[in-house]
């Protein structure tokens, strides 16, 4: 008799087992991997404050009933990253805008660039498959800078080595900052404006605007122990800026579209005396725009040769050895500080070397 009943049990195990896989249903896979199409890997891109609406496209294969988000983040393994939605469709784009944002998210700071590296996330109602990581250099928005102590507003230019690929960012306006940064006045005697005569025009308006404070060099360093001790000093320069130094001078002409005509790459093409005949053409951004000078800011003097000449302080004081076109004392040395200075006869830019009480005019250099 218990022969007879093994072949069926063994038959009432299958039917069950076969009940069994019909109700069960079956498991579906995460989303197959999938490539990329757009953009391609290692991209430089300056991001455009002008033009914020430009896109940058990004493409990648689909499948059926898949959500689909890009993920970008400063490291190389995705970790913290910033999510962003994309379509279904394969094709989808972020604006200069949005990616100047995400970079703000990912902590880059204003004015810097960051290896960005990026990849997609497909996912299903059974998991989710990431493609492979690539990578892209993102340069933030050149924006205005705005001086949070008064409100001001400064055009912003980064000069860069196309050799090495070292760069700075500068101020592409001249400072008219009143005050320190921790709030204090800077002494009248050592610092003037250029006011525009009552009838004035609104293009001389503003060019007394553009023409900025002119400060003596104490004023514009503070900080003039650091100074002589040939420190990067932030003196009259926003937080976050410094005074440049004479090396960083030195660097800005050497890197000039046409370093063979350096003043005329970064002249304003306006804001100059009409009978002029040098070039000035401000390729570079750096809207030099003629100021003049004050032969000695604190006696009171006046402004003068005020649309032909354009003069900076440097933080540097000069020292024994550097090449001066008239070859000055250095018994003088300690009552002086080095200037640049751009000239109505030629495009170029002379280093001179110049009492610490006149008055002339400051921009400033992104701290890294």
């Amino acid at each position: 008799m218990k022969k007879y009943l093994l072949p069926i049990f063994a038959a009432i195990l299958a039917i069950a087992a076969s009940c069994s896989k019909e109700n069960k249903p079956e498991e579906q896979a995460k989303p197959a991997e999938f490539a990329v199409l757009l953009p391609d890997d290692l991209e430089e891109i300056e991001l455009n404050y002008e033009q914020q609406d430009k896109k940058l496209k990004f493409e990648w294969e689909t499948g059926e009933s898949l959500s689909y988000e890009l993920l970008l983040s400063l490291s190389e393994d995705l970790t913290s990253p910033v999510t962003k939605s994309l379509d279904a469709s394969g094709k989808d784009a972020l604006t200069h805008a949005d990616l100047d944002a995400v970079l703000g998210e990912l902590g880059v700071k204003a004015y810097h660039a960051a290896e960005v590296f990026w990849a997609i996330r497909a996912t299903g109602e059974n998991g989710s498959t990431i493609s492979e990581t690539r990578s892209m250099k993102l340069l933030r928005f050149m924006a205005p800078f705005k001086d949070p102590r008064d409100g001001e507003v400064y055009r912003v230019t980064r000069i860069v080595d196309a050799v090495t690929g070292q760069a700075y960012v500068w101020l592409a306006d001249n400072l008219r900052a009143k005050k320190y940064t921790d709030g204090t006045e800077i002494p009248a005697d050592d610092i003037r404006f250029s006011e525009p005569a009552e009838d004035a025009d609104d293009y001389h308006k503003e060019w007394c605007r553009l023409r900025g404070a002119y400060y003596s060099w104490n004023a514009t360093v503070r900080e003039t122990a650091k100074a002589s001790a040939g420190e990067t000093v932030q003196g009259i320069a926003p937080d976050g800026w410094h005074i440049p130094t004479r090396e960083e001078w030195i660097f800005l002409i050497n890197n000039q579209p046409d370093n063979t005509n350096p003043a005329a790459s970064m002249r304003s093409k306006e804001y100059w005396d009409a009978a002029m005949t040098v070039e000035c053409n401000n390729a570079c951004g750096f809207n030099v725009v003629s100021t003049g000078y004050i032969w000695t800011i604190t006696a009171g003097h006046d402004i003068i040769e005020g649309e032909k000449w354009a003069s900076f302080w440097t933080s540097t004081e000069p020292k024994a050895g550097d090449v001066i076109p008239w070859n000055p004392s250095p018994a003088d040395f300690p009552s002086q500080a080095c200037v640049y200075s751009f000239s109505p006869a030629d495009n170029g830019i002379a280093y001179y070397v110049y009492q610490k009480d006149r008055g002339y005019n400051v921009r400033c250099v992104l701290n890294d």
